[in-house]
């Protein structure tokens, strides 16, 4: 008895379903490719923070993280993609499952650095709304003239 729930996959597909999955092949090679582009140009414009007389070395850190992350998350689309195309190919039930798992890892992984970025940003206006950083002309008492 294998641990697994399927020994395989099995799939039938009719032309609506080859059509959709032809379709998601092509949406997740272009998100991908978007993906790995802004990856790379995050990662070249982050490059200057390493020159000798740059005082903001500790922004580059996290900007490199954010370019690899980037380009991880696109490899993962495209390699998705790859999968869907031969999986229809060659009717591979492996190459499905592949193609799914790593659909499955874009997705995962997005939605953690959605809800850590929503983590953050909403940590951040929580301590700028207790401290009044920022809200310096709602917390003002003066009458007079209004300034524009």
């Amino acid at each position: 008895m294998t641990n697994e729930p399927f020994g395989s996959l099995y799939f039938q597909l009719d032309s609506d379903g080859t059509e959709s999955l032809t379709k998601l092949g092509r949406w997740a090679k272009v998100l991908g490719s978007i993906n790995i582009v802004i990856g790379v140009s995050n990662l070249m414009f982050s490059l200057p923070y390493f020159l000798p007389d740059n005082d903001m070395n500790l922004f580059a850190i996290p900007t490199i993280g954010v370019a690899a992350l980037l380009i991880y998350l696109g490899l993962q689309l495209t390699g998705s993609a790859s999968h869907l195309r031969f999986a229809l190919l060659n009717e591979s039930d492996r190459e499905f499952a592949a193609a799914l798992n790593s659909i499955r890892k874009f997705l995962f992984i997005s939605s953690l650095v959605y809800l850590g970025s929503l983590t953050i940003i909403l940590t951040l206006v929580i301590i700028g709304s207790v401290l009044g950083v920022g809200f310096e002309e709602l917390l003002k008492n003066e009458t007079g003239p209004i300034s524009i």
